[in-house]
């Protein structure tokens, strides 16, 4: 940036020393004879990067796209072709990270088969090679000073290149994340492209006028994989674990600089977020407002803050009363407790209890905290298929639990295979047993008082729905705007 020289007063003569005389207005100094687009330091061209980077930071994209056209139309009869076509590629970009971040790339025909309103790959991989080209061209026409416009150039495209690779490698994940909604997600294979992502990319786009896009970059894959930890140690009953991946969403979701208004604290604008994300626009979100993206991950990280509070419900309330835990639960924007509670009172369901299979978790000591070195009971029989919530908690579940443990192991294979109930007469006991996978180690079972063995289907609808929730099938299709 231009020097700002401030004149100062000479205490020995009481004199002011007069600033020195500004330099040219103008800018750009005569085409060298080597054909060389020479800008002075400081200069509006190296001040337009630094805002156009910042403006995209603050998802501001149609300001920096206007900046990079308005630019383009000044300098086109200069002579400056290389840099008017480095404008004409900055304000695609403009319109490719509008459509990333509104995640409007992620629309379905009708036939459930993944179209895109905009080729968002195709695009990307059209902008990287025309910044190859231009690449090239500054590499063939850079000096030997360090300090030479071609070199800064050159330094920059390679960022570029970089950070618009990275880009459409993201957009892989999302759509292979949606697409993949089926029974259960395979988290730890996501876990791990965005590990690979994270390192791939840690020593790119270091440009220093990048800086600001490689913050946001970085944030967004650190609390994706936030998300995905948490999801795997809930899944797994691993209460430490969980607790720690979710307050570290919630924190990185609330210094993602940018995205919430200034002045904000968090929790009362990131709740409007979360539920503004009920009726999603069919558009992109007007250029500087909160993406869609953001507003995903925020849903995302609610609904795994409700499954936490149900799975380790039993251990929560051992801090708080019966009440608490119900009116705390109330106030999350997804409340399923309170959708369990109305299944009992809508339907012939009398009870709902999830049943975790520790034998999927090695060296499994229990849901709550231990340290490390403490001895833990090793769970047998079966007592290795322990209870983890019943409701209503005084529900008696002696007399069914042989049978509930004996279904989940012999329709294991059929349990883990479809997404609609699995249901069991029983004659004895007179009632219904309809079960249903959640999570890979963990069943939901319900158990209704049916005399006749005809399957419910009010049961069935309701059971599929909160099922489909647990399993994150909502949020895997909310990644599709409209």
């Amino acid at each position: 940036m231009a020097t700002t020289i401030r004149s100062r007063s000479n205490s020995e003569g009481g004199h002011i020393r007069s600033p020195p005389k500004p330099k040219p207005s103008s800018s750009r100094v005569p085409v060298t004879p080597s054909g060389s687009e020479f800008v002075n330091i400081g200069s509006p061209e190296e001040n337009l990067l630094e805002t156009y980077f910042v403006l995209l930071s603050k998802f501001s994209f149609d300001r920096a796209k206007e900046q990079c056209d308005r630019e383009r139309e000044i300098k086109s009869g200069t002579g400056g072709t290389n840099w008017c076509e480095l404008m004409s590629l900055m304000s695609r970009l403009c319109v490719a990270e509008m459509n990333y971040f509104s995640l409007s790339f992620m629309e379905r025909a009708a036939t459930f088969r993944l179209v895109r309103r905009e080729p968002l790959k195709a695009m990307y991989d059209s902008m990287i090679l025309d910044l190859k080209r231009i690449h090239e061209v500054y590499m063939n026409r850079r000096g030997g000073s360090d300090f030479s416009w071609e070199r800064k150039m050159t330094e920059l495209v390679t960022s570029l290149l970089e950070y618009t690779a990275a880009k459409r490698d993201m957009t892989d994940f999302y759509v292979h994340f949606e697409v993949t909604n089926s029974c259960h997600l395979d988290y730890k294979q996501f876990e791990r492209y965005l590990k690979d992502m994270l390192e791939r990319y840690k020593d790119s786009f270091q440009h220093p006028y990048l800086r600001p896009v490689k913050t946001t970059f970085q944030r967004e894959l650190t609390v994706l994989g936030d998300l995905l930890q948490a999801q795997i140690s809930i899944s797994e009953w691993q209460f430490l674990p969980a607790i720690l991946a979710l307050q570290a969403v919630d924190s990185k979701l609330s210094q993602w600089k940018g995205l919430v208004p200034l002045g904000s604290q968090g929790n009362p604008e990131r709740r409007q977020v979360q539920k503004s994300i009920r009726s999603p626009p069919q558009s992109p979100p007007p250029s500087g407002g909160v993406p869609y993206l953001y507003k995903w991950l925020c849903k995302f990280h609610v609904t795994l803050l409700a499954k936490f509070t149900l799975y380790f419900h039993d251990v929560l309330s051992e801090h708080a009363s019966v009440y608490d835990m119900k009116h705390l639960s109330a106030k999350l924007d997804v409340d399923f407790l309170g959708w369990l509670s109305s299944l009992i009172r809508h339907t012939p369901v009398t009870a709902v209890m999830f049943v975790f299979n520790s034998t999927g978790v090695p060296d499994f000591k229990g849901p709550r905290y231990r340290f490390p070195d403490s001895p833990a009971p090793t769970l047998t029989g079966l007592n290795s298929y322990p209870f983890m919530i019943t409701i209503p908690h005084d529900f008696e579940v002696y007399h069914h639990r042989a049978n509930i443990i004996s279904m989940i192991i012999e329709k294991g294979g059929q349990l883990n295979s479809t997404t609609q109930p699995v249901s069991q007469h029983d004659d004895n006991l007179h009632c219904v047993y309809y079960l249903t996978q959640v999570e890979p180690l963990i069943t939901m079972v319900c158990i209704a008082t049916i005399k006749r063995r005809e399957r419910d289907n009010r049961v069935t609808t309701h059971i599929t729905d909160i099922a489909a929730q647990l399993r994150n099938i909502h949020i895997a299709t909310l990644l599709r705007p409209s």
